[in-house]
């Protein structure tokens, strides 16, 4: 099920729900169908209203050469939906960006053992998120770095079962219609076995989404795109069973 919140066209900034069935969204009431909308009459927004948290994942190599996953914070209230503008920080050269798959928790919960962590997926969804560049205001990109600039989520949010029985899923990222980077979305990007590690020093809440390490991409600059990102840029990254987010650089 692929559920959504969007805006109809004749309707701008009133915010709906529903779920998308068969390329119709059928807008709800949280217990019944109240209207059909064709999907070319809508614009959708973040599939979440406003997460008390967003938990962005990472992997670092420790001492020993060990790879260990880490996490800091995002900034929960600049999610935007998909097709939405992401708006570059002062001084706009050397930025790049992050594709993750995102998870939406269910319910409050500490302490989560690994076999209750699926119980505690309400629905993926994707995510981009904005990379500053080194040195940017005396931050550095790297793992571990802040992630205070905007971010895309999106296009829904699709309960589990739309990535059942199908192996990984298979991604796309493009930028302005070329294709930047391509293949099957590695297991260690997925979060939902991230929730557990998450609830150990503290809650997880309902709302919250928790986002895993990023999908590999080439450095923007060495790559098909050959610089790093600009104003008027068009991302697109797609994956099976969870749709195409969109992102715009303004």
């Amino acid at each position: 099920m692929k559920l959504c919140r969007f805006e109809l066209e004749t309707s701008p900034g009133l915010v709906r729900s529903g779920l998308l069935h068969e390329g119709k969204v059928y807008e709800t009431d949280g217990e019944r169908a109240i209207g059909i909308h064709e999907l070319s009459s809508v614009q959708l927004v973040c599939p979440l209203g406003r997460p008390p948290a967003l938990t962005l994942f990472s992997l670092e190599t420790g001492p020993g050469g060990e790879v260990r996953p880490v996490y800091d914070y995002g900034h929960p209230g600049g999610l935007v939906g998909s097709g939405a503008g992401l708006v570059l920080g002062d001084g706009t050269d050397g930025w790049s960006l992050e594709a993750r798959i995102a998870a939406a928790v269910t319910a409050d919960g500490r302490e989560i053992d690994e076999g209750e962590a699926a119980g505690f997926v309400l629905g993926f969804s994707l995510l981009i998120t904005l990379l500053p560049p080194f040195g940017l205001d005396g931050l550095e990109r790297r793992t571990g770095a802040s992630h205070d600039s905007g971010a895309a989520l999106g296009p829904f949010l699709c309960t589990p079962d739309e990535l059942e029985g199908g192996g990984p899923p298979e991604f796309e990222l493009l930028i302005n219609g070329a294709t930047i980077a391509q293949g099957l979305i590695p297991p260690v990007s997925m979060p939902d076995r991230l929730i557990p590690l998450a609830s150990r020093r503290r809650m997880v809440m309902a709302g919250e989404v928790i986002a895993g390490p990023p999908i590999p991409l080439p450095d923007l600059d060495a790559g098909p795109l050959g610089r790093f990102l600009a104003p008027t840029d068009r991302i697109n990254f797609r994956v099976t069973g969870l749709g195409a987010l969109t992102a715009v650089i303004e």
